[in-house]
């Protein structure tokens, strides 16, 4: 079996390699590369003679600033309308040194233009009051809740460890210079911290996230101000053998730090912007937030041990590793707000979806007794509760019956407790959550109203509806006791449960409504149909069934006679005593009109009728003290028959008995 190659088809290695290459060509760090590349052969293969290597230097020197200027304004062309000013300050910044690179290579003709050749210092004091322009229009302020403060205190971290390795290694040699006059100093100094104030907001950049910026551009602006400040240290510290006069491998330095800057510039321009994988994710952002302070905290302890080890540091050392004391003091705090924080967040995002959870279940819940379970069953879940249950109140609202429990005897249900002096009376009496760590130490409760429960934690919440009270919802621990995050999870189900116990209640009465004879209170011919059905279908199992259809003889002369209103009354009378003499496992229905039905089960022909003649005895003593006249009472009686096969044809039987009953009544009076 094969795969049809219009609907799948693998990469063939000849166009992996394509992809790969379009990959590295697209990478916005290639092209300074192989410039770097290009300008070390260039260096190889220069001639040793000083003239010429100091011309190629001056040459690379000038085309690595122009480079990265260029690569700024083309990013400045497609980058958005806020930060096109941001690109093209660095790119001014990078022309600065360009252009002061071409007069010190060409001294003469700095001369007859009248400028004097400006020092590498000069040149990158004016880059980085540029670079700093830029990033701070950059950056904007974020939305993100506490993350302003984050990365101005990571910031703030890294900004002293920058300035201190300055002071310690770049500053000394400064100082050291006895022919340099205050303006000189002032200049050098200057050079030195300038870098250091550039790289603290492309660490911004970079940790902000949220800028306008391309997300691949902040790494390279960081690594190039980062190379510029690692510059100016080598050269305070000696390490160029020529500091005057380029062409020695030092150039690659400054070199590298344009390379990076035309990266940064390459990747805001969007060239291979399908490519993320020079990107910095949000993920690896995180993480680098997450090193700051370790990091911090390892350097703080790097330079303890250089000052113990070179007792004559410094004392402004000193003074920025306290300062980086404070700073971390205020960053781990800060660390510990946030993540008290989220876990505040995340536990109140899990309560919510619980809620949600138990909304849906109780949507499908239309019993109040399902009702009922369901809520008791969920706050033993949600509050990790050993029990549960609900009291409601009685009509009166003086007493509460428990009426569902989960996790408790069930002989408990049904226990009656008086509002007066009980826990979840108090509760519903004030409308307040409460929690106890014993019900038998509450000055408001009777010990006899909560004895099987006094020893162990416990909790309430009234169930409410607007100002209405239900009762009461409650939880049981046996050995922690409830915090006030738990009340207040406990309090929201129980606004939820309340809405959801009120809706059961007006769906039963609609049910009830329903199912009932407005006039009598007994069952209609609704409910008589769901009701026959189940009995006709337990009788074809063999339970005896029966049913009696009664008639009111004379009702119609009788309505007449005296008018509907007594007619009306007549037949409430009726549905009163059938009602009270039909057993709760039998049905009596109102048929229509002045026609009654009762279902009979386990039943006997003699049981039925000794039933049909206590109904008619005393349905015509009840109407007898009206003192209106009597009204009799017939009545047919059939029992299921296995020959049957529809529910009406048991019906239709009693009927025919009926009329029989009747007629040979009217027999007897005839004769």
């Amino acid at each position: 079996m094969g795969f049809n190659s219009s609907t799948s088809r693998s990469t063939a290695p000849g166009e992996y390699g394509i992809a790969r290459r379009a990959y590295l060509l697209s990478s916005p760090i290639v092209w300074p590369a192989a410039g770097l590349a290009a300008l070390a052969v260039g260096y190889l293969l220069t001639p040793s003679d000083a003239e010429a290597r100091a011309a190629l230097g001056h040459l690379a020197l000038a085309a690595g600033p122009l480079a990265a200027a260029l690569a700024c304004a083309a990013a400045s062309r497609t980058a958005p309308r806020l930060v096109r000013g941001t690109w093209l300050l660095f790119g001014a910044g990078a022309i600065i040194v360009m252009l002061g690179q071409l007069l010190a290579a060409f001294p003469a003709a700095a001369a007859m233009l009248g400028f004097a050749p400006p020092g590498a210092s000069e040149l990158f004091l004016l880059f980085h009051l540029c670079f700093t322009l830029g990033a701070i229009l950059a950056l904007r302020p974020t939305r993100a809740k506490g993350l302003a403060l984050e990365i101005a205190l990571d910031g703030s971290l890294i900004l002293v460890a920058a300035a201190v390795v300055v002071e310690r290694f770049a500053l000394p040699a400064l100082l050291a210079g006895a022919e340099l006059g205050r303006a000189e100093l002032l200049g050098l100094i200057l050079s030195q911290l300038a870098p250091v104030g550039s790289l603290f907001l492309a660490v911004l950049l970079v940790l902000r996230g949220d800028h306008l910026l391309a997300a691949r551009a902040t790494p390279y602006l960081t690594a190039a101000v980062a190379v510029f400040l690692l510059g100016n240290v080598f050269l305070v510290a000696g390490l160029d053998p020529s500091p005057a006069r380029p062409g020695d491998p030092f150039d690659f330095v400054w070199l590298a730090g344009w390379a990076a800057l035309a990266a940064a510039g390459v990747a805001g321009a969007g060239i291979g912007r399908e490519s993320t994988r020079d990107g910095i994710s949000d993920a690896a952002r995180r993480r680098i937030r997450r090193a700051v302070v370790p990091g911090a905290a390892v350097f703080l302890g790097a330079v303890g041990v250089d000052a113990a080890l070179n007792p004559s540091a410094s004392p402004t050392i000193a003074i920025a590793c306290g300062l980086m004391g404070l700073l971390l003091a205020a960053r781990i705090r800060h660390a510990i707000d946030a993540a008290e924080r989220r876990s505040e967040d995340q536990r109140l995002l899990a309560q919510n979806r619980a809620l949600v959870e138990v909304s849906h279940a109780l949507a499908g819940a239309t019993e109040l007794s399902q009702t009922l379970d369901l809520v008791a069953r969920w706050a033993s879940r949600l509050l990790d509760a050993y029990a549960s249950g609900i009291e409601l109140l009685d009509p009166d609202g003086d007493v509460l019956e428990l009426r569902a429990i989960h996790g408790l005897p069930s002989d408990m249900l049904g226990l009656r407790f008086p509002v007066e002096g009980s826990f979840t009376g108090w509760v519903v009496r004030n409308g307040k959550a409460r929690a106890a760590l014993r019900l038998s130490a509450e000055p408001f409760t009777r010990f006899e109203s909560v004895a099987s429960i006094a020893g162990f934690p416990t909790a309430a919440a009234p169930l409410q509806v607007r100002d209405r009270r239900l009762g009461a919802l409650f939880a049981i621990r046996l050995d922690r006791p409830f915090e006030p995050a738990d009340l207040e999870l406990l309090g929201a189900l129980a606004e939820q449960a309340a809405v959801a116990i009120q809706n059961a209640r007006l769906f039963e009465q609609v049910r009830q409504l329903s199912m009932t004879d407005p006039l009598t209170g007994l069952a209609n011919r609704r409910q008589l149909e769901r009701d026959l059905a189940r009995e006709f279908a337990a009788a074809r199992r063999g339970r005896r069934l029966f049913a009696v259809l009664f008639d009111l003889d004379g009702f119609k002369e009788y309505n007449d006679r005296h008018g509907h209103l007594a007619g009306d009354e007549a037949l409430r009378i009726f549905g009163k005593v059938l009602a009270a003499e039909t057993r709760a496992m039998n049905l009596a229905v109102r048929y229509g009109g002045d026609e009654f039905i009762v279902l009979l089960t386990e039943s006997s022909p003699e049981g039925a009728r000794i039933f049909a003649e206590r109904v008619s005895e005393k349905f015509s003593r009840e109407v007898a003290s009206l003192g209106r006249g009597e009204i009799t009472v017939s009545a047919g009686i059939a029992g299921y028959d296995p020959s049957m096969q529809r529910m009406d044809e048991l019906i239709a039987a009693a009927d025919r008995n009926l009329y029989e009953r009747k007629a040979a009544r009217s027999d007897r009076s005839s004769t």
